[in-house]
Formats: C-alpha cells, structure tokens, sequence
C-alpha cells in the first residue's frame, strides 16, 4: 500500500535528478511512496503501472522500466529478488524520512544484489509472458521512443509472429454468392489475408495499450477464435467496451451498478484481464454495444 511521505525542497535541486529528467523523477517519487518504513518498495512495472500510473498514457511499462534502471545505474537504488519478485533498496531513505510510528511491514530482503543489467533482463523476461514486447537489453537506455518507431516496431513483430496459413480459394456453393472471411469454407467461407490478420492485429494492440502493452503473437493467437467467429468490425468495438470496463469491475460487476460505488473512486484491477478474459466473457460486451429499444408507447384516445 502506497504511503505518505516528505518531500523536500532539495529533491528539486539535486542535480543528478534534474539531468535525468521529470519522468525518472516522478518514478524516484513514487517508489519513496510504495516503500514500506525501511525504505524497500517493489520494483514491477506492471504494478507500478496499475496502481500509481493508470491516468498517466505517457508513463508506459517501458518508460517505468527504463527510469528504475536509470536510477540503478546512478546509485539510487540497489536492486535484488526475491523468488519471481523483484524490489529496490532507496539509498538514502534513512536520511530523508524519518516516520514517526513507523510499521512492522517490511518486503522481504536479499543479500544477493542485481546489476542494473541483469534486473533489466530478469524483468523483461517476466514480463513477456503477460504481453510485454521485450526488447535487448542495453547499458544505456533512453526513456524517449517516439510514436513511429512504435507503430514500425508493432507492425513489423505482428508480420513476423503471426503467419497466416494459405488455403486454396473457396469453392462457390450458390452462384453469385461471395466468400465470407471467417467462415468455415462449407459454409462459402474464405481465409482472410495475411494482411488484414496483421492489420487488426495492430488495432487491438492499439485498444489495448491504455491498460498495457501485448506481445503481437499472443494477442493475436487468443484473439482468433472471436475474429474467426463474429469478424473484427464486431469484435472491435466489443474490445473497446471490455478495456474501458473491465478493470473496474467489482467482483463481476459493472462499478456504479451499486450507488454505494460512487461514495469512493474506481479503482483499477489489472488481475485477470487479458484477450482470452475477454473471448471468455465475450457476449458481456457483445450486450453492452446493443442499442436499447425506446419504450413502446401505447396511445389511448380519450373519449
């Protein structure tokens, strides 16, 4: 649980904190705010993300994941793990807060330190599973990427990872009537091309990245089946209502169905959510797109 803390006027003036840039030190102030009272907070991207940085597009995983290791190299932080968890050790907490009833939580220690390199590995692997494009990596990284090299490095990975197998062109069951992509060929279905499968690959990846980032080749794979099934137009703004709903949700149900809701703010759950949540649950947002029917009036003349 984030906590409070003190900031000072010094945190501005120091010099290295002012070369590394606002983002680097909005990551510095944020783990000084999930620390517990010793000064070790844990260092995932994914759930610095989720919990601290939901409002904030510009804050993605990897610029998270660059500003920690930035820190690390730069001496702020000492960087270890603990099973498949990873935390930062804050140099100079000791110095700067001094909590005054401080709690009996503390994340758990390690004497076994990671180079800045090797936690940028550990995490980039543990993040791939989950979707995290992974990238090599390198000893000195920049936290700026601009917004074309990401859309090259979205569509080149999705024409890579997603092959498309070719069929031979459908026969004509009734004359005159066209194949269908996404339909069975027995049912004057036809494959769709390698194109659009990359194209709408790159679409749901866009719908995706306010709540994270996706490996081409896996939102792709757990995508297919509803593709295949209802075609992208369907399934596209169905996507749409499940990423801006979904992590909201309140064990199952819609924030504001209860109006208690609303005596506190909506909190974002990542836990769960993924493309095949989504395929699972898919006629919940199949029904949410579905215009509501006005009321029948019944007229009544009067005598």
């Amino acid at each position: 649980m984030a906590r409070m803390r003190t900031l000072k006027p010094e945190f501005f003036r120091d010099r290295l904190i002012g070369k590394l840039g606002s983002r680097v030190a909005s990551v510095y102030q944020v783990l000084w705010c999930m620390a517990d009272d010793g000064g070790t907070a844990p260092c995932d991207p994914d759930r610095m993300k989720g919990e601290m940085f939901y409002t904030w597009p510009e804050m993605t995983q990897r610029v998270l994941m660059e500003a920690i290791h930035r820190l690390a190299v730069h001496g702020r932080l000492d960087l270890y793990r603990v099973g498949d968890e990873t935390f930062a050790k804050i140099r100079t907490f000791p110095r700067h807060q001094k909590p005054q009833r401080p709690s009996a939580f503390r994340y758990p220690t390690s004497p076994q330190l990671f180079t800045p390199d090797e936690w940028m590995s550990f995490v980039q692997g543990s993040m791939s599973p989950h979707g995290v494009l992974s990238e090599p990596s390198t000893s000195v990284v920049s936290s700026q990427y601009s917004v074309d090299s990401r859309k090259e490095q979205i569509a080149s990975a999705a024409a890579e990872v997603i092959s498309v197998k070719k069929e031979p062109a459908p026969k004509i069951t009734k004359p005159g009537k066209p194949a269908v992509a996404g339909k069975p060929l027995s049912e004057g279905g036809g494959p769709s091309s390698s194109v659009d499968k990359t194209n709408w690959v790159i679409k749901a990846l866009k719908i995706w990245e306010p709540i994270g980032l996706r490996n081409p080749g896996e939102m792709g794979k757990q995508l297919k089946p509803a593709v295949d099934k209802y075609g992208w137009d369907k399934v596209e703004p169905w996507l749409k209502e499940y990423v801006r709903n979904r992590p909201f949700m309140i064990f199952g149900r819609f924030y504001g169905d209860d109006p208690k809701d609303y005596a506190k703010p909506p909190v974002r759950n990542l836990n769960g959510v993924s493309p095949a949540d989504f395929v699972q649950t898919i006629s919940t947002w199949e029904n949410l797109c579905k215009p509501i029917d006005p009321p029948k009036l019944t007229l009544v003349s009067g005598d």
